[in-house]
């Protein structure tokens, strides 16, 4: 029996690769989430509409063709003319640019969402996948406790048969297996839970099995590459609502229309031609004048607006360099010292047990105490590793 306890508490410690190495499976679930999640899809049609939009910045109008018979519309032999004609009205040449430039400028800011929902993706799958590999490894963890405290259970069954042990041990012994087995399926179900999240984001038929089994540290880069779409988002909001206000602008610039007919009765023997050319201008400026201020305040409040926010996204990469700044601290407090206590415990009470200086439950507590000091190792890396991805992705939303 004792020997057998060794053997499981050599295995007891997961395998913690430090250092960060490419992962091609974690690439290549980003790429199929790219292929195939809807809200990407959803994203790209949506840049796609506003790109086509672009082009009916330069909209005429609907050309209008008419007829008309007008008995006081008299030729030269006094007989009514019959007139056919077409009539187009033209907005003044610079409207239609400042038009053509705010629907790019929307285009351009739909993009930079569209860039947003990409980034969002990918953190996502990514805190999932890390999670997904904690799970495991903790899995493990715990599928080893169970193994040793059944064998116990098992042995201290028989000691209570053979007299060799109380009543008080035997339900003891019975009392951990359980709590062992228990948290154990709660770490199976909660495994299980974010391999639905997986699905859920990469959005494909096949089933994900993730084959890593070492929950890496990441090496620390300060770099917050997410951070510049969100910035180019604000700059093309603010570049669209400029864009907005220079078109309210020009709202009282004269427009023009042009007029083509031509005119015959039954007694001519030629067509009677002419045109009008006509010019529109705006005689109420009130109207307009209210929309333009609400335009220029309107861009007042975003450039506010913006302003907070550019506060808040410096504040929050602050916060997260400080996150981490923490939770390497906890790592190295691991790697230098919790690693070796955590096998000087085993150590030490594996020896103590096997020569009878200590009792079961004394032996039980010290593997307690270095179980948790692993479990507690796994949640530092779990959540040092997720400040890092929330600052290089840049996860601020307000």
């Amino acid at each position: 029996m004792k020997n057998n306890i060794i053997l499981v508490l050599l295995c007891l410690c997961p395998t913690i690769v430090i250092g960060q190495v490419p992962n091609d499976e974690l690439d290549e679930l980003i790429e199929k989430a790219i292929q195939h999640n809807k809200s990407i899809r959803s994203s790209e049609a949506n840049v796609a509409s506003y790109k086509a939009n672009v082009h009916a910045a330069w909209d005429l109008g609907k050309t209008n063709v008419y007829y008309s018979y007008d008995a006081n519309n008299l030729a030269a032999n006094d007989r009514a003319l019959r007139v056919w004609g077409i009539e187009q009205e033209f907005q003044f040449p610079s409207l239609y640019a400042t038009q053509r430039g705010l629907n790019k400028s929307k285009w351009m800011e739909q993009n930079a969402l569209h860039q947003i929902v990409l980034n969002d993706v990918s953190l996502s799958i990514s805190k999932i996948y890390d999670r997904i590999v904690f799970l495991q490894n903790k899995e493990v963890l715990f599928q080893r406790l169970d193994s040793l405290y059944a064998s116990f259970a098992q042995a201290g069954t028989r000691k209570f048969e053979l007299g060799e042990a109380n009543y008080l041990e035997k339900l003891t012994t019975e009392s951990k297996t359980k709590q062992i087995a228990l948290q154990l399926k709660q770490v199976q179900a909660e495994k299980r839970s974010t391999y639905e999240q997986l699905a859920a984001m990469v959005q494909i038929d096949e089933p994900l099995i993730i084959q890593c089994k070492d929950l890496q540290v990441f090496q620390f880069r300060d770099e917050v590459g997410g951070k510049y779409w969100k910035e180019e988002y604000l700059n093309r909001v603010s570049h669209s609502l400029k864009k907005k206000l220079s078109l309210q602008s020009q709202s009282w610039i004269p427009s023009f229309t042009i007029e083509l007919f031509t005119g015959t009765n039954p007694s001519l023997d030629k067509r009677m031609n002419g045109f009008q050319i006509g010019i529109g201008i705006p005689l109420v400026f009130n109207s307009n004048i209210a929309k333009r201020k609400k335009a220029k305040f309107a861009q007042q409040s975003w450039n506010y607006e913006r302003e907070s926010k550019q506060i808040k996204m410096d504040k929050y990469i602050l916060q997260k360099r400080s996150d981490i700044s923490q939770l390497q601290e906890n790592i190295s407090y691991y790697e230098n010292q919790g690693k070796r206590l955590s096998s000087e415990i085993i150590k030490t009470a594996e020896g103590s047990y096997k020569g009878g200086e200590i009792d079961y439950f004394q032996f039980i507590q010290s593997i307690e105490n270095a179980t948790d000091i692993e479990v507690q190792y796994l949640e530092s890396v779990l959540a040092y590793n997720k400040a890092c991805l929330e600052l290089y992705y840049f996860d601020y939303n307000e």
